[in-house]
């Protein structure tokens, strides 16, 4: 009996010893697997590990630009017979080259809007164009250089409306102007129109605000209202001999204005055609004018002017909010009017 219990004290103590090594063995492999993946001071930190490789760099107006037409696959197109209009381009050059032709068919027009949602700095348009469409670059902040060949005949509405050009030269070939075509163009500096240009839209220039001067040749007969309203830095213009007309609101706001001189071939002074253009210190109105409208010269400033006896007709208006003196020769309408409303004049 003593025996007995003798061996089992001794199995139990067995037993005991074999749970502790166990014990030992497991808190050890426990203590292994953490340290595995805990990371120590030098491990890379998690997150460069997972960082996303650098974007390429963006294209920059600094990139030299294209030197060979782009590929008729960045354009959208329709075929009329052997000419080709271009509706819509799709490419993502920033400086573009229009070809000549594509497949044998040549390029004779520019659609309407077909860059208006391009970012654009430059384009180069062949002279197998002859037409550019209504709102075709319009908005274009970006697009600064643009050369308009001489193949060129119609420029539509709105065409260059909102861009960033610096300077334009419209050439000869162009007959008309169209409405609003280079309106609020705020970095367009210099104009130049070519002997050929009949006809200047509505609003051409409206609000260019940095526009210091315009070149207009004789051959345009046409200038219709609001061309270069709000040009305020307008210095000089030499209006056409030729043209007809100026009409409504054609110079509002052109502040910066000092000296008109209006040639003979003009029958009529439109509405508002000079309203606030505050800078004025001289106009000359040559002999031919015979009427000068409502609110001509209204806000104008103090300036001297010169009537002739052609004018037979000076609305009431025509001259509020300016102080001026004028000179006219006795008994003409002109001088009838000064003396009716008051206005200092000398007779010549």
């Amino acid at each position: 009996m003593v025996n007995l219990k003798a061996f089992i004290s001794v199995m139990a103590a067995v037993c005991i010893l074999i749970c502790a090594a166990s014990c030992s063995v497991d808190e050890s492999s426990s203590e292994s697997s953490v340290s595995s993946i805990t990371p120590s001071k030098s491990t890379t930190p998690i997150t460069s590990i997972y960082q996303p490789s650098p974007t390429p760099p963006m294209p920059t107006p600094d990139d030299p630009p294209r030197t060979e037409p782009n590929p008729a696959s960045d354009f959208d197109y329709i075929i009329n017979g052997d000419d080709i209009t271009i509706t819509r381009y799709k490419g993502t050059d920033e400086h573009v080259i229009i070809p000549k032709e594509i497949d044998g068919k040549r390029i004779t027009s520019i659609g309407d809007r077909a860059f208006a949602s391009c970012n654009l700095t430059n384009i180069t348009i062949p002279d197998s164009v002859t037409s550019i469409g209504d709102n075709a670059f319009n908005g274009r902040l970006q697009l600064t250089d643009i050369t308009i060949p001489d193949s060129v005949t119609s420029i539509g509405d709105y065409a260059f409306s909102s861009s960033g050009l610096f300077t334009i030269t419209i050439p000869g070939s162009v007959t008309s102007i169209g409405y609003g075509a280079f309106s609020y163009c705020r970095s367009l500096t210099a104009v130049t129109i070519l002997a050929g240009v009949t006809s200047i839209g509505d609003g051409a220039f409206l609000e260019c605000r940095n526009l210091t001067s315009i070149i207009i040749p004789n051959s345009v007969t046409s200038i219709d209202g609001y061309a270069f309203a709000g040009c305020y830095r307008l210095t000089g213009v030499t209006i056409p001999d030729g043209l007809i007309n100026i009409n409504k609101n054609t110079f509002s706001q052109c502040r910066s204005l000092e000296e008109i001189v209006i040639p003979s071939s003009v029958i009529s002074i439109g509405s508002h055609a000079f309203n606030d253009c505050s800078g004025l210190t001289s106009v000359f109105i040559s002999d031919g004018v015979t009427s000068i409208g409502d609110n001509a010269f209204l806000g104008s400033g103090f300036f001297t002017i010169t009537i002739p006896s052609s004018v037979t007709h000076i609305s009431a208006s025509a001259f509020a909010g300016c102080s001026i003196t004028v000179t006219c020769p006795p008994n003409s309408y002109a001088h009838q009017y000064c003396v009716e409303n008051g206005i200092p004049f000398q007779l010549a």
